[in-house]
């Protein structure tokens, strides 16, 4: 994303759809970082796995994306102290 772009004001539906991508880009990346697949997420975030497949694609909605990333901040925790 260009930074100058994401300065211009636009309306609140273009930046909440912008920043739901946003959103999604960053939810699979961490996924990706911890090698953990679409499946063993939709489990942690107790959510379906089409549900994670469909936020990959598109924006999720802000309720799916607090739950995934509570879901990830967990994993990352267990990632730096293994129990």
């Amino acid at each position: 994303m260009n930074l100058v772009h994401m300065a211009v004001p636009r309306n609140k539906k273009e930046r909440d759809k912008e920043t739901a991508a946003a959103i999604a880009k960053t939810i699979r990346a961490r996924r990706v970082a911890l090698s953990v697949s679409q499946q063993y997420l939709a489990g942690r975030a107790q959510c379906s796995l089409a549900t994670i497949r469909n936020l990959e694609a598109g924006p999720p909605s802000l309720e799916m994306a607090d739950r995934l990333d509570a879901a990830l901040s967990e994993l990352e925790r267990e990632a730096v102290n293994p129990t």
